[in-house]
């Protein structure tokens, strides 16, 4: 049971980098202007990184989705999301506003708490993925462990759930700030009583 846990969450984070690189893909000489614009590094030194990043980036998606070489993807993937993750935490204590560069567009979203969260999240899963017991030594998470397409389709069908789930609380406080602006000072909401007096 655990072990199909652990696949899921190897799936979940396989997509989640799939749709980062593939973002990248379409137009890397931005995605190397904005690693650039975080100084961090030295210009040269930044612009390498970049164009390592994405190909590698891709490498270990790939990985996660196919469970091809996972005892090496895994730790790759530790070390690529702690470097974003504080990349992202250093920008945000400078208080710059900067494009996140997640998904590979300067036009997406700044950096911001909701970001930090989703990096720690998809570090913390990452870390699960190689901490977890059974796992070390170069055990592999691969769909050998599945016995039947059926198996298969609940394994996808609970990444795209733990997907949606994930989104859906870091965007919570979003929805609550977009309740409050629209029901101030403890107005009804549709469907709701009067307020109290």
């Amino acid at each position: 049971m655990i072990s199909r846990m652990l696949l899921v969450l190897q799936l979940a984070i396989g997509a989640v980098l799939l749709f980062a690189s593939l973002g990248k893909w379409r137009n890397p000489m931005s995605f190397v202007r904005g690693v650039d614009d975080y100084d961090l590094l030295p210009g040269w030194l930044a612009r390498i990184f970049a164009l390592v990043l994405v190909p590698l980036e891709t490498c270990v998606a790939a990985s996660h989705l196919t469970g091809w070489w996972i005892s090496m993807a895994v730790p790759l993937g530790l070390i690529m999301f702690s470097s974003f993750t504080i990349a992202v935490a250093i920008n945000l204590a400078r208080g710059r506003s900067l494009p996140c560069y997640c998904f590979g567009n300067a036009g997406g979203e700044t950096i911001s708490v909701q970001a930090l969260s989703r990096l720690l999240l998809l570090l913390g899963g990452e870390a699960l993925l190689l901490f977890a017991p059974g796992q070390r030594g170069g055990a592999r998470l691969v769909y050998q462990q599945l016995a039947t397409w059926r198996e298969f389709g609940f394994a996808l069908f609970w990444t795209a759930f733990l997907m949606v789930l994930a989104m859906w609380l870091l965007g919570l406080k979003d929805v609550l700030d977009l309740r409050r602006h629209h029901f101030p000072d403890g107005a009804s909401g549709p469907g709701e009583g009067p307020a109290p007096a």
